[in-house]
């Protein structure tokens, strides 16, 4: 999910954000769980996105994967709505 966020972090001791305070959190959160976003951002480049606007509710985004080349990550955030809406159960 940190692929998805457009917000900038600052590395900093006290994890300094600049951005919308949701997409901060998911920052913080991120570094705290899995290591330096800027790191995961460097291993798995953005190949295309859909930007966040008011009639989709959503934000989504698809990143080359670092482990495999051939491979495809697809990141969604939003309304929880317009996420569950997207999913098929089996």
């Amino acid at each position: 999910m940190s692929d998805c966020a457009n917000v900038i972090l600052f590395v900093f001791p006290q994890r300094d954000t600049a951005g919308d305070a949701s997409e901060s959190a998911l920052l913080k959160c991120i570094e705290v769980c899995s290591g330096s976003v800027r790191d995961m951002r460097a291993r798995n480049p953005k190949v295309a996105e859909i930007p966040f606007n008011s009639s989709n509710k959503f934000q989504l985004s698809i990143h080359e994967v670092e482990e495999s080349p051939s491979g495809h990550l697809l990141v969604m955030k939003g309304a929880p709505e317009r996420i569950l809406d997207r999913f098929v159960y089996q």
